[in-house]
């Protein structure tokens, strides 16, 4: 596409501003092979997810000033970490000298009033995308994705804090490394950054061919955070495979960590739980390496294990399906414990832990989910 045979100048450089709320929705009915044949044909280069809104996107930094230019898109969350965006992701990067994103979750209100879908867990999660186009690697800032309240919108729009990210964060998992990770403070910034370069994750306990043990780890995040040994709690439940009862403890550990939770929340899509996400939690370099801190990462695992029992085990009810589980809420039954594990993990990622701890402990508890 070029602007200025769609304008009839050929001095024409493009808007000054750009805003949009593009559709979210298919952009074709007919067989996606061939959509995306045609498409490519026409220029695009944002086709991979057969998503309107990519198109709109690029529609958008074709039509803007190539430097200078103000590009403002409400879009799905997705675009920060859906692999059908990788490609809208990367044009933002090579035409952006600074790109700002405000991500807000679907929970308590709808983001879109008008929208005839009642049902919380499927109303539409938001990214307000701020481009301004120029030459060089973007900054890139970004928030966590918080709660959408509707009696707060002004204010909450106005005054949210953004964290400065590097567009590359080191990653251990293919799927997340590519992403544009939502956290609410330089500070968690920091940590998930810190996170990323450590040499072992969750995965990284596993061993090829037959395991011992395996962690689990719920579906939805309304099981979320309680990582438990593979079929202690009746519960929808992914395993991921752990090389022996030594790692399984500090596998629980980590992941029930604020830590976690915090990894979660920057890589995840405010409410599913998937594999590849908490697979990527580090293990820090430190529990592996010293003796003592291995020992004191295991007692602690070890300690929430042997806390789930019949007094901690409650019965809740998932809000999409009505489907009643179990659930262990390590907040309540151990809370102490927790709470050695956020400071040991933190300690070990030698992360300053002031003001990072109570950050990351309001960040649980503003957030939508029983833990």
């Amino acid at each position: 596409m070029d602007p200025r045979l769609l304008f009839y100048n050929p001095d024409w450089q493009g808007f000054d501003i750009v805003i949009g709320n593009p559709p979210y929705e298919r952009y074709s009915k007919e067989p996606r092979r061939r959509s995306r044949a045609q498409l490519k044909a026409q220029g695009y280069a944002t086709t991979r997810g057969n998503d309107l809104y990519n198109l709109v996107s690029e529609a958008a930094l074709t039509l803007v000033k190539p430097s200078g230019g103000v590009i403002t898109l409400v879009v799905p969350l997705s675009i920060s970490f859906g692999q059908d965006q990788a490609d809208t992701r990367r044009l933002f990067e090579r035409r952006a000298a600074k790109i700002q994103l405000r991500h807000q979750d679907n929970r308590p209100d709808k983001t879109f009033h008008a929208s005839p879908v009642s049902n919380p867990e499927n109303r539409q999660r938001t990214t307000i995308i701020t481009a301004v186009a120029g030459p060089g690697a973007p900054r890139i800032f970004t928030t966590g994705a918080n709660k959408w309240r509707s009696s707060e919108r002004d204010i909450y729009l106005a005054s949210r804090r953004y964290a400065s990210v590097p567009s590359k964060i080191p990653a251990m998992d293919v799927k997340l490394s590519g992403q544009w990770p939502r956290v609410p403070t330089p500070e968690v910034a920091l940590l998930i950054e810190t996170m990323g370069e450590q040499r072992t994750t969750i995965a990284g306990l596993a061993t090829l061919g037959d395991n011992q043990a395996s962690v689990a780890i719920p579906k939805t995040a309304y099981e979320f955070i309680t990582a438990t040994p593979t079929g202690m709690l009746k519960r929808r439940e992914n395993p991921i495979p752990i090389k022996d009862a030594d790692a399984l403890e500090l596998a629980i550990a980590a992941l029930n960590g604020h830590a976690a939770f915090a990894w979660w929340r920057a890589y995840g899509d405010a409410f599913d739980v998937r594999v590849h996400e908490l697979a990527a939690v580090a293990i820090p370099d430190k529990w592996l390496d010293d003796a003592v801190a291995n020992r004191a990462a295991r007692a602690l695992g070890r300690q929430l294990i042997l806390s789930i029992n019949a007094d901690s085990v409650e019965a809740a009810v998932s809000g999409t399906a009505g489907r009643t589980f179990e659930n262990v809420n390590f907040h309540k039954a151990c809370p102490a414990a927790v709470a050695r594990i956020d400071r040991l993990y933190l300690a070990a990622l030698n992360v300053p832990q002031d003001p990072l701890l109570p950050q990351l402990r309001a960040m649980r508890s503003n957030s939508n989910w029983r833990l």
